[in-house]
């Protein structure tokens, strides 16, 4: 009866799938046909017959019951116990003749709510072909279920090895190009959307290398430019006075003042004022020459400290009255590797900035010391009217300048010969509390 009732369950799990299979497929109506149980009894060993409301719908013997050999009204006993008792599972003696065989019958729900079909198996093979069969069965499923998942593995690994693979070469490309290499490329070695993929990406990092060469050329145009007009700016302003002068004194001499005390003193003021003018001008082509070709750094074993002293003794000696300027020492700073003409004149731009900051009344303070790090640090502080925030991220920009007159890249000149010698610069201000500029280089 258990292994009846086994088969019998076998044949309405495989008849109910391939039910609802069809029905996805082809949308409801009445799919089960007699070919589809002819394939369900080979699977369970058993025919199989199927009633709708008591009336035979299919059968895998579909001759016997046109032969009249078997009725094709369902049992009243079968159809009282599945549908209206409901139960599960019902088996009942049937007779041909003179062979008697046993009929398993269970309902076949496919919806919720309607009457459910009767799925019966004639139970005619001997009891030991019948648990036979169900082994095979079982014994096919589990081979069947083993080669699927054998094959699920093997396709699982063949997917992640192409999929993994060129995913792994997208993340060192992206990572090179993170890093700046924009010269990054995948070899796409595949002809699924991984390979779009591939291409998208090595299309990006042509635009990103192409677009980055074309904002070099752009800054570099841009950086001339701008060098030229600040070149024009610094140079026109010097001329004007010398201009001025010449023909002032021109002017005395044909108003005849030539040889007169008149003549000599305005001789005397107008070939000062030209002096100092191209003393300007010498100034700027200087600086301008050194920002467009800085001389390369010799490096030499210097004592930060001598040095200072050295380019604060000609300020301590000329200073304004009222301005005071002190040189703060740490002891035992270390010695540093420097190229002293670079830093003298790194230190001299600091000094002339916070005089400059000062005007004819105020403090600066030089001070030398060791860092938490172990650097070395050379700070300019001044006590006038600080920089605003918005002024100081740029005060390192070439050509950009607070002052009227400057050609705006000495703060340049500072921070690109820290960098040179592996240090920096930076600054700390703010409105009306000063300026503290800060020069660091690494110990010898």
């Amino acid at each position: 009866m258990e292994q009846a009732r086994e088969r019998a369950e076998v044949a309405r799990k495989v008849a109910r799938d391939y039910v609802r299979f069809l029905r996805r497929e082809q949308g409801p109506g009445r799919p089960i046909t007699d070919d589809p149980l002819v394939w369900i009894a080979d699977t369970v060993g058993n025919d199989v017959d199927v009633f709708e409301q008591g009336r035979l719908l299919a059968s895998s013997k579909r001759e016997l019951y046109d032969a009249g050999l078997l009725p094709r009204r369902l049992s009243g006993a079968v159809y009282r116990e599945i549908i209206l008792a409901g139960r599960p599972f019902y088996t009942r003696e049937e007779r041909i003749g003179q062979f008697s065989y046993r009929v398993a019958s269970v309902p076949l729900q496919l919806e919720e709510g309607g009457e459910p079909w009767i799925l019966s198996l004639p139970l005619v093979t001997p009891q030991r072909d019948v648990a036979a069969t169900v082994a095979d069965i079982e014994r096919r499923l589990r081979l069947a279920s083993i080669a699927f998942v054998a094959l699920a593995a093997v396709l699982a690994q063949s997917m992640a090895r192409r999929i993994s693979g060129p995913i792994s070469s997208l993340t060192d490309a992206a990572r090179r190009i993170a890093h700046g290499d924009l010269q990054a490329r995948v070899e796409p070695n595949s002809r699924d959307e991984l390979r779009r993929l591939v291409e998208a990406f090595n299309q990006m990092a042509s635009d990103l290398d192409r677009q980055r060469r074309d904002l070099e050329r752009s800054n570099r145009l841009a950086a001339w430019a701008e060098m030229a007009r600040q070149v024009a700016h610094e140079v026109k302003n010097p001329l004007t006075p010398i201009q001025l002068s010449a023909e002032h004194l021109r002017r005395v001499w044909r108003d005849g003042g030539g040889g007169g005390p008149e003549f000599d003193r305005a001789l005397d003021a107008c070939t000062s004022a030209i002096l100092k003018q191209v003393q300007t001008l010498r100034g700027i082509v200087t600086e301008f020459s050194a920002f467009a070709r800085p001389p390369a750094a010799t490096l030499e074993r210097e004592d930060p400290a001598a040095l200072l002293e050295d380019v604060l003794r000609p300020y301590l000696a000329a200073r304004p009255e009222k301005v005071s300027l002190h040189l703060e020492l740490e002891p035992a700073v270390p010695a540093v590797m420097a190229d002293r003409r670079l830093l003298e004149r790194a230190v001299v731009n600091l000094v002339e900035n916070a005089l400059q900051a000062v005007g004819e009344e105020g403090s600066v303070v030089v001070r030398l010391r060791r860092a938490a790090g172990g650097e070395v640090e050379i700070e300019v502080a001044d006590s006038g009217p600080g920089i605003d925030p918005e002024i100081r991220d740029r005060i390192f920009e070439p050509f950009f300048s607070t002052k009227t007159a400057g050609s705006g890249i000495g703060l340049t000149l500072v921070k690109k010969t820290a960098e040179d010698h592996g240090g920096g610069v930076r600054l700390e201000s703010a409105p009306g509390h000063g300026t503290h500029a800060i020069l660091w280089l690494p110990p010898a």
